[in-house]
């Protein structure tokens, strides 16, 4: 005898109750549906944050039992829609509950704001807001949970908190442990810990008991501050509170310790994590994955590869894009080819970072013609080479002394809408420096317009130059270029600090016994830094500051190396410099 109609309803129940749509799907195939068993359906839809199930059965039930839908059809339809974080197509369903003559109701607005505040939407949050205000509904406290987390989620900090606040004061209901997490959530997103800490300290003093969430909130704030044992330290409190960490709690730590360089802890927190029946995601793996492309490891990085597919986990586009990077930080452009060529294969679309980082490999290896093959390639592939692409190969030519290739470069770079940057107008530079025979007019010519650009010339730009056109006339193009503003008043505090004259003779500077090296090797500014660096070693300050004003002498600009001397030194000097 088959089990009655109400016997399977109940059972669907139980699945949408669940959320597990593929149950209540599989259960409904064995009854005649009625309007509690789209109903039911379309529950478990919603729970489940899938529109288009929600939206199929509805259209079903309209269909077979031929009546209009009712109100809570309409509210799941929304209900769906707002977990997936769909707000137009929320309010859609809200038009389509109009239509049938179905007036709004305060589940309907908080729905809506549910859904803006799902995706970051303070605009749309606010005008629903305004919406239910007009219609004489008050926010109750699920709804004013929602505004709080969707100031969370768009990392309004202070919109969070001060909803926080309002909320206080605007409900008797008291707030759950929602409304806190979703203000440890906004901080976690600033990475601001000191803050992340204090709402901790609040939802407890609020009589509430923190849960996992929570804690990983405030694990990602630390992490995101860059304090990996503060996290660390986070961690271990949950575990003594006798919470259980969930697959989150330890991808947080696995991707901090991976990012950190620290692959072997990293690998051994995703060894507890199994041992303690937490189940590895994909986010797991791909985080050893980077931290082994960071660390040039990809023997390392691919033997997660293989741990991957033995959990049954599908790579991703992420996946294949750290194994690509893993093996052009270590210098195995085929390698890294492969592993593109190897993605294609698997259906996944790579994007301009697997692209381009294949690029920079060939770049790397003065491989031109390589290194243009993958640019046409991203090319078919619709996407736009970005700047970096384009360096890339302006790099490879400027390796082989191509001055020819570099026009080609720029004429690309200029025809995609993008301006060339210090390091593209370097490569011109240090192309027309090692053709042969060299170019020093052209050279010139790129550098004059690269300081069009208002671009500063670094150390590496002016060695090149150097090379390029010699010493006495890269001198001659630096005169009367400046020092970012920034640096200039850094110095200057540093120098007020000690007290040092700045606009003593420079004369003094005969002292030093490498000054003789220095004056028959040429004012170039590669002798000049060599000078200094044997200063600093030898613990003469005084004496690097001279170096220093002999730089500016000689109309030699500083690079990050001097930067770094002076730093080291407390000095600074302000010697042909104006603000």
């Amino acid at each position: 005898m088959p089990a009655p109609r109400v016997l399977w309803n109940t059972v669907m129940k139980a699945y949408a109750n669940a959320g597990d749509l593929p149950g209540a799907d599989m259960e409904s195939a064995s009854v005649v549906p009625n309007g509690k068993t789209y109903g039911k359906l379309m529950e478990a839809a919603a729970k489940a944050g899938d529109p288009d199930s929600a939206e199929r059965w509805f259209e079903h039930s309209t269909q077979t039992l031929g009546c209009g839908a009712n109100r809570t059809w309409y509210g799941l339809l929304m209900d769906a829609c707002a977990k997936a974080g769909d707000p137009q197509r929320a309010a859609h369903w809200l038009a389509e509950a109009r239509r049938a003559e179905l007036a709004p109701n305060l589940m309907y607005y908080t729905t809506l704001v549910d859904s803006c505040a799902k995706a970051a939407d303070l605009m749309g949050l606010q005008r629903w807001l305004k919406e239910m205000l007009k219609d004489k509904f008050m926010p109750n406290a699920r709804t004013l949970t929602a505004i709080i987390d969707g100031h969370a989620k768009a990392g309004d900090v202070a919109g969070a908190e001060q909803w926080h606040r309002r909320a206080g004061a605007a409900t008797d209901e008291p707030l759950d442990i929602i409304a806190y997490t979703a203000c440890l959530d906004a901080a976690a997103r600033v990475g601001d810990a000191d803050v992340a800490q204090s709402w901790l300290q609040k939802l407890q003093e609020a009589g509430l008991s923190p849960n996992e969430i929570a804690f990983n909130a405030v694990m990602d704030a630390n992490l995101r501050s860059g304090d990996l044992p503060g996290a660390t330290d986070w961690f271990y409190r949950m575990v003594a509170l006798q919470l259980t960490p969930s697959v989150v709690s330890y991808n947080l730590l696995i991707s901090g310790n991976a990012g950190a360089g620290r692959t072997e802890k990293a690998a051994k927190l995703f060894t507890k994590m199994v041992t303690a029946r937490v189940p590895p995601d994909i986010i797991s793996c791909n985080a050893l994955m980077h931290g082994c492309a960071k660390a040039r490891k990809p023997a390392e990085a691919q033997k997660w590869f293989s741990e991957m597919k033995s959990l049954s986990l599908s790579p991703d586009e992420i996946t294949y894009t750290s194994l690509i990077e893993s093996c052009t930080r270590s210098g195995d452009v085929a390698g890294a080819d492969d592993w593109l060529r190897a993605m294609v294969e698997a259906q996944l679309t790579p994007d301009e970072v697997a692209y381009t980082s294949v690029l920079t490999g060939f770049a790397r290896a003065s491989d031109v013609a390589e290194a243009q093959r993958v640019l046409c390639d991203i090319r078919s592939a619709q996407l736009e080479p970005d700047l970096v692409a384009y360096t890339a190969l302006a790099s490879a030519c400027a390796r082989a002394g191509d001055p020819e290739g570099i026009q080609k470069v720029f004429r690309d770079i200029y025809a995609a809408a993008l301006q060339p940057n210090l390091l593209t107008w370097t490569a011109a530079i240090a192309a027309c420096a090692r053709a042969r025979p060299p170019r020093p007019r052209e050279a010139e010519r790129a550098f004059q317009s690269m300081l069009r650009q208002s671009l500063e010339p670094d150390e590496v730009a002016l060695r090149r130059l150097e090379e390029a056109v010699g010493p006495q006339r890269a001198a001659v193009l630096c005169r009367g270029l400046r020092l970012p503003a920034d640096v200039v008043k850094s110095t200057r505090r540093a120098a007020e600090k000690i007290g040092w004259d700045h606009c003593e003779p420079s004369t003094r500077g005969l002292i030093c016994p490498r000054y003789e090296i220095y004056h028959a090797s040429g004012s170039c500014s590669g002798t000049l830094i060599g000078v200094g660096q044997g200063c600093e070693r030898s613990r003469w300050c005084e004496i690097c500051g001279h170096c220093v004003v002999w730089m500016f002498d000689f109309l030699v600009l500083p690079g990050g190396a001097w930067f770094r001397l002076l730093a080291a030194c407390h000095l600074s000097f302000t010697v042909g410099l104006q603000d």
